[in-house]
């Protein structure tokens, strides 16, 4: 039995939640293991009760680190800063990541619903205010 307290992703590598669709230290050519471990960690979102009830989501949405990097709630860095009107700074491969949402699409995983909201103000840690 789940533990609805504990997110699943804690169960597996970090690394799940951060596939570079590039290596380019290397050759540029897409990479098939970051398409595969971005699948599994949509996967492992969709069973997690954190998921189901939205938790993870919100977290992901609050604060600005977490909106622009990785999969969190089940939703891809593209569209966490679609919903909050973010661009990026720097090219994260949302042609990979359109494609990773086609495959899990395919398979049956749940996109959940974003709503719209106002990016949230980035913290500063180093005068303590959280």
């Amino acid at each position: 039995m789940t533990n609805p307290e504990i997110p699943l992703c804690t169960q597996f590598s970090s690394e799940l939640w951060f596939p570079d669709p590039y290596d380019f230290r290397k050759s540029g050519v897409q990479s098939d293991n970051a398409t595969r471990d971005a699948l599994q960690a949509l996967k492992i979102c969709n069973a997690c009760p954190l998921f189901t009830n939205g938790e993870c989501l919100e977290l992901a949405l609050s604060d600005t680190s977490s909106i622009d990097f990785g999969i969190y709630g089940g939703t891809l860095a593209s569209e966490r800063r679609k919903a909050t009107g973010s661009i990026s700074k720097a090219w994260d491969g949302e042609v990979w990541q359109s494609m990773i949402r086609r495959e899990a699409d395919k398979i049956g995983l749940v996109k959940p619903y974003i709503p719209k909201r106002d990016r949230p103000i980035p913290r500063n840690y180093d005068q303590g205010v959280a």
